[in-house]
Formats: structure tokens, C-alpha cells, sequence
């Protein structure tokens, strides 16, 4: 894979913004459950805010379901946006394409309605279902819980698209950061249901697309050695990077708790082309001045090396999650690039299931959003 420490060094966008300003500080210095519930808290905060800003008001529906967790009295709540609308098709209510997103936040923060105003913007503009599924959360909840409550959260989905207006054949799932981690989980779990012969009964949805925006997809202690081998790989490039050091990201890893290796294939990357090569044609965002910028980039180029379909785009001299700041001119950017990628996913042509699995697209050089 290429060098992409070129990529890592603050750019103007990002230098004229912080001159004169000082990152909200991350309160370390409180016990874990505080940091969560302060840090959830602010973000809440955050998106209300944004969406009672935005134009989203009248145009979106919610409706809240709960994922009931068997052998216990918990549930995994699930929030779904809906365009306050839906188009008639020869007098018949068609079905709308559905976005399955998972949250970031390291595993240790997020929740249903954090991701609100994004979840709307996508559903009016791209006139779809976006069903954001919560799990349940580090330090109470250790590994593989989160990929646990995601496979949950998909076989809610299967069990219930004809419920909800969905249709079963234009699937896209997504994530963001540690929420791409759980995508791709879900993603590659259902791949091998398909190839089970044994199953009993075919998998009830075609996933169409995978979105992995920013993600986190390896445990530390697993990181590649053909990553591990560059002397500016972006563990030690974006060490110190703003919004998510290597000590955020330690911290998140720590509170994960034991990840034995002969259970640690869903913190790594795949170098089996034949395990890949059945994936749905994807998209992969990476920001040039984040710590998971490499280990995202070498799955895309794993995932092209296997004749799957792959768009990426990386975002020079930004940190990890930087499209939280509205003032860089990046975060418009980012939005066209997300919303390019839903219009890939969803076109005409990417939607037919017998295409899906067999066009072969070459991945090829990054698209610089500058």
C-alpha cells in the first residue's frame, strides 16, 4: 500500500481555524463513567442543537423500536427516520432503500439520537429509511458485546423490513469510527450466512453497500505488519493528532477488555482475498491526520485486491471526526462526498442482486477532497 503520510499534515483549512481557539479538552482526569456521562451529555446538547437548527423539522418522521436481548430484561433501542413522505409507484406505496448506521464514540459513547440531524439529511435527501441502532457500551460492557447487540440489530432488520416500508434489496450498512467496525462485522457475518449451505433458511435482505466512514477496524495488538513496517505509519504520524490521539485510542482498547487472538478476528483485517471477494461494493472515508487513516485505506485496497467494488476518499490534514466542526470548509466536503456515496450505493445499477457480487471495479486513486 502507498505512503500516505503526505497526507497527515495539517492543510489551511484546518490551520485557519484553530488559530485563536482551544479544543474542548477531554476530562481525563474523571473516573470512566463520568467521562461518559459528561461527554454523551454535550453531545446530546450538540444534536438538538443542529437539528433544531436545521430545515429537517417537518420533512423527517422518527419512531423508536427496542431490540429485545434474549436471556435478559435489556433491550437495544433503535431510532428510524423516515422522509415525511413516500412516493407512489403505479398506485402502489413503493419501498424505500434502508440505511442500517451504527454510531462512534470508541465503543464508550453514543447513543440512538446522537447522529439526529445526519440521519435526517440522509433520509429527505436520499428518500430512505435510516434506522440508528445504539449497543451497549464499554467500560460495563466488554468485547464482542457491541458486535453482539449489532448482529441483533440487523436480524431486527431482516425480521421486520416488510414492517417498516423497507426493501429487501437495496440494504446499505454503515458506520462511523468504532461504528464502522460493527458494519463491517455485520456485513462480513452475513456474507458467510450465504455461504452456509447448512443454513436454514437464506438470509431475508440483500445488503447492497457498506459505508465505512473514518473506521476503526483494528484492535492495536493486531495491527497489521505490512502497516506496522512504515516508518510513518499513522500510529506514529497522528500520534498526538487533536480530537483522537493514540492515547484516546489506548484508552478506548483498554476498556474493551481481554481480546484473546483466537477471538480477535473481528479486530483485524482480513488477508484472505477469498474471505472478501463476496463483499457488497464499498465506500471508505479516511482523514489524512487520524491515527485509523492507514489500517481503513488498506482494507479498501484489500477489498479492491478481491474484485469488490471500492470508492475512497481521504480528507488531507483532517483529524479523525473533524465534520463535527461547521466551520471548516471540509465538513461541506465531507457531506457531498457521503451523500456522492449514497447515490452510488443506491443507483438503478447497484441495486440489482444478481450484479451485486460480480462486477469487478479497480481501486484506484484516492479522491482528494480539496
Amino acid at each position: 500500500m502507498e505512503d500516505l503520510s503526505k497526507y497527515g499534515f495539517p492543510n489551511a483549512d484546518w490551520i485557519q481555524f484553530v488559530i485563536g481557539k482551544a479544543l474542548p479538552p477531554f476530562p481525563s482526569h474523571l473516573d470512566t463513567l463520568e467521562i461518559q456521562r459528561r461527554i454523551n451529555s454535550e453531545r446530546e446538547a450538540v444534536a438538538s442543537q443542529q437539528f433544531n437548527d436545521s430545515d429537517f423539522g417537518d420533512k423527517v418522521l422518527f419512531q423508536d423500536y427496542d431490540v429485545n436481548i434474549p436471556d435478559d430484561t435489556l433491550s437495544i433501542p433503535i431510532r428510524l427516520s423516515r422522509p415525511n413522505f413516500r412516493p407512489n409507484t403505479d398506485s402502489i406505496i413503493a419501498s424505500l432503500p434502508v440505511y442500517l448506521f451504527f454510531h462512534g464514540g470508541g465503543f464508550l459513547f453514543g447513543s440512538e439520537t446522537q447522529d439526529e440531524c445526519t440521519c435526517a439529511r440522509l433520509a429527505v435527501t436520499h428518500n430512505m429509511i435510516v434506522l440508528n441502532a445504539n449497543y451497549r457500551h464499554t467500560p460495563v460492557w466488554t468485547y464482542p458485546t457491541q458486535h453482539e447487540d449489532a448482529w441483533r440489530a440487523f436480524q431486527w432488520l431482516m425480521d421486520n423490513i416488510d414492517v417498516i416500508g423497507g426493501d429487501r434489496l437495496r440494504v446499505v450498512v454503515g458506520g462511523v469510527s468504532a461504528g464502522a467496525n460493527l458494519a463491517a462485522y455485520v456485513v462480513r457475518r452475513h456474507q458467510e450466512l450465504q455461504r452456509d449451505e447448512e443454513a436454514l433458511e437464506r438470509p431475508k435482505v440483500c445488503i447492497s453497500g457498506l459505508i465505512l466512514d473514518m473506521p476503526w477496524l483494528v484492535h492495536p495488538d493486531f495491527y497489521p505488519l505490512s502497516l506496522r513496517s512504515q516508518s510513518h505509519h499513522s500510529y506514529i504520524q497522528c500520534a498526538n493528532a487533536p480530537l483522537l490521539p493514540m492515547e484516546r485510542v489506548r484508552l478506548f482498547t483498554r476498556l474493551l477488555g481481554p481480546v484473546p487472538e483466537e477471538r480477535s478476528s473481528l479486530m483485524r483485517i482480513s488477508l484472505d482475498l477469498d474471505d472478501l471477494k463476496n463483499m457488497p461494493p464499498t465506500v471508505v472515508l479516511v482523514a489524512g491526520n487520524d491515527p485509523f487513516r492507514d489500517e481503513g485505506w488498506l482494507f479498501a485496497n484489500r477489498l479492491s485486491d478481491a474484485g469488490v467494488q471500492v470508492k475512497g476518499y481521504i480528507f488531507p490534514g483532517m483529524p479523525h471526526a473533524f465534520w463535527k466542526l461547521e466551520e471548516l470548509q471540509a465538513t461541506s466536503l465531507y457531506r457531498t462526498a457521503l451523500e456522492d456515496s449514497f447515490s452510488w450505493l443506491l443507483s438503478e445499477e447497484m441495486s440489482k442482486p444478481e450484479e451485486i457480487f460480480q462486477t469487478i471495479g479497480a481501486f484506484g486513486e484516492p479522491t482528494l477532497a480539496t
